[in-house]
């Protein structure tokens, strides 16, 4: 039955037809399924193509106009059939050949109900039919002889030869299997189950080849538990679970395996615990007159639970002159019984911590002053589905005092252990110390009370303040250490944080091309006026270099991040022999995908306030970065769309910039929406100080530009954004690539006293170089030194 040959035959000759290529279709049997159609596989004629054309079925489809599909022969046969909306529509048909069946199995000597007194002899007798078309002969019978319920292993076996002279097709067989069945095994009571089947090994058809019959030994007085119909285990599909307080159905199934007619067979039942303890028990009896070889089915006394568990009944029988013990009992020992369980209607429990997910996290310590989410978990054992549950959490202080209380209604906890996560506001804790969270859930239909609430603690950290200094063996060991401790956990006074190694490196954890060398934006919790962070080194230091190695070009970088605003006050400060010094290196390769023309080592974004860089020497490294002061001294201002009348801004990535210290404001757009999407604040650069610095080989020493014009929707009118307030003092700017100081969109900053040496563009495209550029007003410009100003 392998794959039908290809013909090499002209395309006006089919090919010829063999038993192999036929096949059965059903025609749509969604709307028909009693309908069939059989044919044959010939080949088609399709663009002059015969055999060759490929199909995965015995068939293809003909699409004669929707919604019609006719299934025509293919000239191939596969192993797979064809289908149609999941159901197989496609069968093979093959001549039957070779198949030999039993169709009729009984017992001698015969008797009513096949039933036999206990040490009878019993012959096994079949009849089979050769339905093939080839002759049959001695061909070989056995029959497999089963007791009771036990189907899986055999306690006799009988054999014979079916056709001892040669059987054309549809000649039956009539044979007597020996041994006959006879005592021992004929003296043991039971239901015999025999199954004969024909061994004909090359039968074509193997799911006809065994019958089964049955037959029983009786004692004259005997009667047996058959089987339990309820109560139901505890175990898919049903999972069922009986409630406390109500009555449990005890029905049952008995066998009456004697010879005899009984009457009002008295019987009964026990109930273990797990622990075989008896807890229970009823008894009835089978009423009336109870013919042998027959099966009643009673309901017994029902057993009411009143604790919740694990419970076992054992059914027995007490006929009293029952001459086979044997099966008076179900289950025998040493099983306790038929396994249920008895449970509460409905059993609330507020899940204790570690069992489920859950926050904030046993004895975890969390920031003082950010939100902490608080996520508890409840389940209900209980057999019926708890609605409408009262949920609440309280949170109280190292001292006692509940500072957090919020109430809530879960709409649904499932039962049978399903658990549920129910989410309420964030806490956000004000003071460090030990905190414990109380959650409880409450049903009416809850006898259980004991567990519907648990309790577990967290830690809430103190913010810093004070000195700490950063490096080898020091409280921090990095930069980038100290600043993510002092930003998760927040500052409770003014912080120093002092630098007592040569040089540090500072990069981020991976090369992304958006990144910074230190992503300092954002919210600190306590940052502020009274409480600044100032970074110094440590006194005695004559020289501290900070490596600023960044992805981005960008190394330090202030401002607005989602919707954190800035917090500001944070100061670098080199002293007055400026000890203090940056050296920036764009580390992505110019040949990278995501490479950005950016150096710029303090870059002050959007919202950037009240930030200082004072006495440090700034510079960027050889190579690459250097350069880029003669190519990357582009000012990104807005720009107008008329035919929108808005104001459009460059990504912060995308400039193309070379600045020491760069102020850059921009409006809240998110970029891939084009709309302040994240409901972020529009905020101004102000108050930020730049003084006293060393600043060279930079296209600009400091470059400044505010948000310019923006529209705002209460007023209904266009607001100019500038920066503002800033002061750019002191600073010695050399070999700049294109300016000393540029300010747009910028009023009442002061420049003042900064001493500008070798503006040299030598660009082809900028076709100019200034010391001091300033396209707004307001501005006061104090001593300004130029000493040296070109462009080649």
């Amino acid at each position: 039955m392998g794959q039908q040959t290809a013909y090499s035959t002209s395309p006006t000759t089919p090919p010829p037809v063999n038993d192999e290529s036929k096949f059965l279709v059903l025609l749509d049997p969604s709307q028909v399924p009693d309908t069939v159609a059989i044919t044959t596989a010939r080949t088609f004629y399709y663009a002059n193509v015969y055999y060759q054309f490929p199909e995965l079925y015995a068939y293809y489809m003909s699409y004669a106009g929707n919604p019609y599909v006719y299934y025509r022969a293919s000239p191939y046969w596969h192993y797979q059939f064809p289908t149609e909306n999941g159901q197989q529509i496609g069968y093979r048909l093959t001549p039957l050949m070779d198949d030999v069946t039993p169709d009729s199995l009984w017992f001698t000597p015969e008797r009513k109900a096949n039933v036999y007194l206990g040490g009878s002899s019993i012959t096994i007798n079949a009849q089979f039919t050769n339905f093939g078309k080839n002759v049959r002969q001695n061909v070989p019978v056995k029959a497999l002889i089963y007791r009771d319920q036990d189907l899986v292993n055999p306690v006799a076996t009988a054999t014979g030869t079916a056709f001892t002279t040669a059987t054309a097709q549809l000649g039956k067989s009539q044979v007597t299997l020996t041994p006959t069945l006879t005592a021992p095994l004929m003296d043991v009571p039971g239901i015999y189950t025999v199954k004969v089947i024909s061994l004909l090994d090359i039968d074509q058809d193997i799911l006809n080849d065994t019958l089964t019959g049955q037959f029983s030994i009786s004692l004259p007085n005997d009667v047996a538990v058959w089987t339990l119909l309820q109560p139901y285990e505890n175990k898919l599909p049903l999972k069922y679970q009986y409630p406390l307080g109500v009555g449990v159905p005890i029905e049952v199934r008995f066998l009456n395996a004697g010879f005899n007619s009984q009457k009002d067979v008295p019987v009964g039942y026990w109930i273990f615990d797990e622990n075989g303890n008896k807890v229970g028990e009823g008894q009835t009896i089978v009423p009336g007159t109870w013919d042998p070889s027959t099966f009643r089915d009673i309901n017994m006394p029902t057993w009411t639970p009143t604790k919740p568990g694990h419970y076992f009944v054992k059914i027995y029988t007490n006929l009293s002159n029952d001459q086979n013990r044997l099966n008076d009992t179900l289950l025998k020992w040493p099983k306790l019984g038929f396994p249920f369980d008895a449970n509460y209607e409905i059993e609330l429990m507020a899940l204790p911590a570690g069992i489920a997910p859950h926050s904030p996290q046993e004895f975890q310590s969390y920031p003082d002053g950010r939100p902490i989410p608080v996520l508890v978990n409840a389940t209900n054992s209980g057999i019926a589905d708890a609605t409408n549950v009262p949920a609440t959490v309280t949170i109280k202080n190292a001292a006692g005092n509940v500072v957090y209380t919020r109430q809530t209604t879960i709409l649904t906890v499932p039962s049978g252990n399903s658990t549920v996560r129910q989410e309420f506001p964030d806490f956000i804790p004000n003071g460090a110390g030990e905190y414990c969270l109380t959650v409880t859930v409450n049903d009416p239909q809850d006898p259980v009370t004991e567990n519907n609430s648990t309790t577990w603690c967290f830690n809430v950290k103190a913010r810093y303040a004070g000195v700490y200094r950063v490096g080898f063996g020091e409280h921090f060991r990095t930069i980038r250490e100290a600043w993510d401790s002092v930003s998760t956990y927040g500052v409770g006074g003014p912080v120093t944080l002092e630098l007592v190694d040569d040089s540090y490196t500072v990069q981020p954890t991976n090369n992304d091309p958006s990144q910074p060398a230190l992503d300092m934006r954002g919210y600190v919790v306590g940052l502020g006026a009274n409480n600044p962070i100032t970074w110094r080194p440590v006194a005695g230091k004559t020289n501290v270099t900070v490596n600023l190695k960044s992805p981005s070009g960008i190394g330090i970088w202030y401002g607005q991040k989602d919707t954190s605003n800035p917090s500001g006050y944070v100061t670098w400060d080199g002293g007055t022999n400026k000890v203090l010094r940056f050296v920036l290196e764009n580390t992505t390769a110019t040949n990278v995908s995501g490479y950005k023309r950016l150096a710029i080592p303090f870059y002050l974004g959007q919202g950037a306030s009240n930030y200082k860089v004072l006495n440090s020497r700034i510079e960027p490294a050889s190579g690459n970065t250097w350069s880029l002061k003669n190519t990357a001294s582009t000012v990104t201002i807005p720009s107008y769309n008329q035919s929108f009348n808005t104001f459009t801004f460059v990504d912060d990535l995308a400039q193309v910039m070379s600045a020491g210290v760069m102020l850059r404001n921009s409006a809240p757009i998110d970029g891939a929406t084009g709309t302040n999407s994240q409901k972020r604040d529009t905020l101004r650069n102000q108050n930020n100080v730049i003084s006293g610095n060393v600043i060279r080989d930079f296209g600009m020493g400091i470059a400044s530009v505010g948000a310019g014009p923006l529209y705002v929707v209460d007023l209904g009118a266009y607001v100019e954004y500038t920066n503002q307030n800033n002061q750019y003092t002191g600073n010695q700017i050399w070999n700049s690539g294109r300016a000393g100081v540029t300010l747009v969109y910028e009023k009442n900053s002061v420049v003042s006293d900064n001493w500008i040496n070798g503006v040299a563009n030598t660009s082809k495209t900028m076709l100019h170089g200034v010391g001091i550029a300033i396209t707004s007003g307001g501005e006061r410009l104090e001593q300004p030194w130029v000493l040296e100003r070109h462009h080649d």
